[in-house]
């Protein structure tokens, strides 16, 4: 429900062409609504940016430093370590990332630490969810959805965010994964 909530969120802000670009678990909030029901906000939109395309009326993107990479590496696309032009499927992969972490308490990649580590990175697939938690019953569905998410390759995630929640809920629901985190 969490993960659907922020794609629901993102999906808001990519409809009014923002992509956040520093998606992690610090940068989304829960809040209660009146009914006792969850609100999920993502907050934080301080190096947001536009998906206006350049030369369009309110910019695009623009790089002012080349080879500087702004957000949290360990949450990043391989196009935002890269310094690759963005669009929203950037947030769809660091939301898989959020929701890997969620449920593993891990990320699926060691931690950044050198350029051997981002190379790595950049070059490799990501750990499965047997791989990092191999004590759980992971189903299938739900990690197909998590590696389509993860895959390096922004053509091959889903075409938006709003595709990502729907599928995520629903692999919850036909895996029956209550007990590990939905």
């Amino acid at each position: 429900r969490i993960a659907r909530g922020a794609a629901d969120a993102l999906q808001a802000a990519h409809h009014l062409g923002i992509i956040h670009r520093d998606l992690k678990p610090d940068n989304i909030m829960l809040a209660r609504q009146l009914d006792g029901s969850d609100w999920v906000k993502v907050v934080d939109f301080g190096i947001a940016k536009s998906m206006a395309s350049p030369g369009a009326r309110g910019g695009g993107q623009t790089v002012t430093t080349a080879g500087v990479s702004l957000g949290t590496p360990e949450y990043m696309s391989p196009e935002q370590l890269a310094g690759e032009t963005l669009d929203a499927r950037t947030d769809i992969y660091s939301l898989g990332l959020v929701l890997f972490n969620m449920l593993t308490g891990k990320l699926p990649y060691p931690e950044l630490t050198s350029k051997e580590t981002l190379v790595r990175r950049l070059t490799s697939p990501p750990a499965t969810l047997a791989d990092v938690q191999p004590t759980e019953q992971w189903p299938a569905s739900v990690q197909a959805v998590l590696s389509r998410a993860l895959d390096p390759e922004p053509d091959r995630r889903y075409a938006n965010v709003a595709d990502f929640g729907r599928a995520i809920t629903a692999a919850a629901a036909a895996g029956s994964v209550a007990e590990v985190g939905f």
